[in-house]
Order: structure tokens, then sequence, then C-alpha cells
């Protein structure tokens, strides 16, 4: 599937897919969507070039209930400035 082909089936532009595929922009979460399901591929594959497993889903999930509860809110915090810094870096490229 070409960029045009891709950036028409999802409904952004051709330059728009170029900017998410270099890198200089970061894609929605429901443009990420849209993308999967036009490329007939699921996020993970996406965004770390491989499927992540069941099992490793399963080994965060239960790494995450043994973490004392007043432990829980400074890891949410560490993955809200992560998202934070995600975005800034997404917006610093354009």
């Amino acid at each position: 599937m070409t960029q045009a082909q891709l950036a028409e089936a999802v409904g952004v532009s051709n330059n728009h897919i170029s900017s998410v595929e270099i890198g200089k922009v970061l894609p929605s979460l429901t443009l990420t969507i849209k993308i999967s399901h036009a490329l007939n591929t699921s996020i993970d594959y996406l965004a770390v070039g491989s499927v992540i497993s069941d099992n490793s889903i399963r080994y965060f999930v239960e790494g995450i209930d043994r973490i004392p509860k007043s432990e829980l809110t400074i890891l949410k915090r560490i993955i809200d400035v992560f998202i934070e810094s995600a975005g800034q870096i997404g917006r610093e490229e354009n």
C-alpha cells in the first residue's frame, strides 16, 4: 500500500502520513487505530515492530498487581510524564 492509498483510507493527507512515518509527528490514538485497521495489523506491531504476546501483557499486569497502592500513584505520575514528553517531542518536531 502506498502512502497516498493509506492516507486516503484513513482520511488524512499524504504529507501527514509521511510525517508520521518519518517520526516528525505522532499520530493520535484514533489515527493509529485507523492505520492499524487499514494495514490489517495490530497497534503494538505499529509501535514496536512486533506483536506483544499475551504472556508479556500478563507479566506486566501481574507485576502491577503486586505494587503497593501507595506506589501506584508514583507509577501513574511516571507514565503521565512519559506520555506528555512523547507528545512534546511530536509537537517540537513540527
